[in-house]
C-alpha cells in the first residue's frame, strides 16, 4: 500500500481478478504438469472470476485432455 491510498482504495485479490474479467482481461495462467495436483489447480482456477488457464503441459497427453 503506497503512503496516499487510503484503506477504502485497498482492494483484495478477488476484487482485482473481478475487475480483470469486467475489462475483458483475466490473468491467464500456463500450467505444467497436469497430475493429481495439476488437475486440482485446473478445477480450482475454473471456479475463480477474473483468472483462466491458457495452456497445460504434461508428458501424457492424455493427463492434458483429462484436466
Amino acid at each position: 500500500m503506497s503512503p496516499t491510498t487510503t484503506p477504502q482504495q485497498r482492494l483484495c485479490l478477488a476484487d482485482l481478478l473481478e475487475e480483470r474479467e469486467r475489462a475483458g482481461r483475466p490473468v491467464r495462467v500456463g500450467l505444467i504438469g497436469a497430475g493429481q495436483m495439476g488437475n486440482g489447480i485446473v478445477v480450482q482456477v475454473g471456479q475463480m472470476r477474473g483468472i483462466e488457464i491458457a495452456a497445460v503441459a504434461d508428458i501424457a497427453p492424455e493427463r492434458v485432455e483429462a484436466a
